[in-house]
């Protein structure tokens, strides 16, 4: 007869499937892993049949936080009373009309997760431009596990499987089996939870196609580049944005090898399907490409963008340098005022 310690390994193995399964229960694994809880549809998007319009030529945006305020701006008064525009722009603006299907803190994987979800409904783009901001690209982001544990389209991929990077699959399926390799087990009190699931971008993201008319204003908060704090002489400040950002977007910085898949999948569907697409990276401020520096990023990222660009694909990496308006909502985002001047230059980028 087997002893005891002959089943023991058997019985961890039982032991572990167990409490991996438990996790399955969204009420357990919201409690004791890192999971956010935010009940979150990838494909919900506000005013759909609004890419039906035939009336101008539509522009898709895929990207971040950084590509959001293309889902308002430009506004028609902002195309006719934005200062610096010249009429050509004015006209090609006019010609077009932009919807952004951009999340914030998101991942190259839901760029595709849109583009063939909005493919198979029927719609089709013009144009499209899809942001390269170097976070995205790290494998070590802190939110990508969010975006590949909580906001995949489950059923959506099981239908269109072959249309999907392996690299991607491979992580979401293990997300799906083991909920513990992508969420590690944790025990958060109700205060924890409470302020992850709030300051979880999902939780206040949505996706729309309505347009405001109104003029786009500047706003109290948004800032020149000049009345930042000085990352040299204010360690306070430099502290805070090496926890903010250095800490949260570049930690360990590492080429995400399934994010570049991901973008690769997309422009292989854009170039299948005949639509014209510009690859960029949006301006940030100054003390922004500091922390990007001393967080190992220039170089890896630079290596990233090298890549993408490969053959004749266009891409542009914007400075304010270049730009009229010069003004910042925080470190990390161009403000919104200013985006009527983006949409000019990145339409001119894609002749």
């Amino acid at each position: 007869m087997k002893s005891f310690f002959f089943y023991k390994p058997f019985l961890y193995l039982l032991l572990f499937l167990f409490a991996e399964k438990v996790l399955l229960i969204p009420a357990v694994r919201e409690r004791f892993t890192v999971a956010s809880g935010v009940d979150f549809d990838v494909h919900a998007i506000e005013g759909e049949e609004e890419l039906s319009r035939k009336d101008q030529k539509q522009i898709w945006v895929f990207g971040t936080s950084r590509s959001v305020p293309f889902g308002r701006t430009p506004s028609v008064r902002d195309i006719q009373e934005t200062p610096g525009l010249n009429q050509e722009q004015r006209e090609q603006l006019e010609r077009h009309r932009i919807y952004s299907f951009s999340l914030s803190a998101s991942i190259p994987v839901v760029f595709l997760h849109h583009y063939l979800y909005l493919r198979e409904k029927g719609y089709r783009p013009d144009l499209v431009w899809i942001e390269v901001s170097s976070f995205a690209f790290n494998e070590n982001y802190s939110l990508r596990r969010s975006y590949i544990g909580e906001v995949s389209p489950d059923a959506f991929i099981m239908r269109h499987l072959d249309r999907y990077p392996p690299r991607f699959l491979k992580e979401w399926l293990t997300a799906r089996l083991f909920v513990g390799s992508i969420f590690p087990p944790t025990v958060q009190d109700d205060s924890t939870r409470f302020m992850n699931k709030a300051f979880n971008p999902l939780a206040v993201t949505r996706t729309s196609m309505y347009r405001p008319v109104a003029r786009t204003l500047r706003l109290e908060k948004d800032r020149s580049a000049e009345e930042f704090p000085d990352l040299s002489s204010d360690s306070n400040y430099r502290a805070l944005l090496q926890r903010v950002y250095g800490e949260w977007l570049f930690s360990d910085y590492t080429a995400d090898a399934m994010a570049l898949d991901s973008l690769d999948y997309l422009i292989a569907e854009l170039e299948k399907d005949g639509i014209p697409f510009v690859l960029w990276t949006p301006p940030v401020h100054q003390n922004f490409t500091r922390i990007e520096q001393e967080s190992g990023v220039e170089r890896p990222f630079t290596s990233i963008v090298n890549r993408l660009r490969k053959g004749d694909r266009r891409y542009v990496r914007i400075s304010t340098d270049s730009m009229q308006c010069r003004l910042f909502t925080d470190e990390s985002h161009l403000a919104d005022v200013c985006y009527t001047e983006l949409a000019a230059i990145l339409i001119d980028s894609s002749k």
